[in-house]
């Protein structure tokens, strides 16, 4: 990012992620719902949640996908979308969190 804080940002999600502790993911989670966050930033929230804790991860791309304003709903649409065709294993993380 051309943002000095947007890249200190990505690179301590980078470290939040690396690290794989459950327990950063309201952080991590909250930093990608955040519509005055930089989209880069965002985005990469959106990924390190779906590395450390997937089923969570699944459930921010359908919230993010559902906002119709939101600059990442169609990236978080289609990323979903590839991962449940890709990752066929994934659907039962979705079926755990309905239940």
């Amino acid at each position: 990012s051309g943002d000095q804080s947007a890249s200190q940002a990505v690179l301590a999600l980078g470290a939040l992620g690396a690290r794989g502790e459950v327990g950063s993911l309201p952080v991590i989670e909250a930093t990608a719902l955040n519509p005055s966050e930089d989209p880069e930033v965002r985005w990469e929230a959106t990924r390190q949640l779906l590395a450390i804790g997937p089923g969570h991860g699944l459930a921010l791309l359908r919230t993010l996908s559902d906002r119709s304003d939101d600059p990442l709903a169609v990236p978080a649409r289609a990323l979903r979308e590839r991962l449940l065709v890709s990752q066929p294993e994934l659907r039962a993380l979705l079926k755990e969190q309905a239940a």
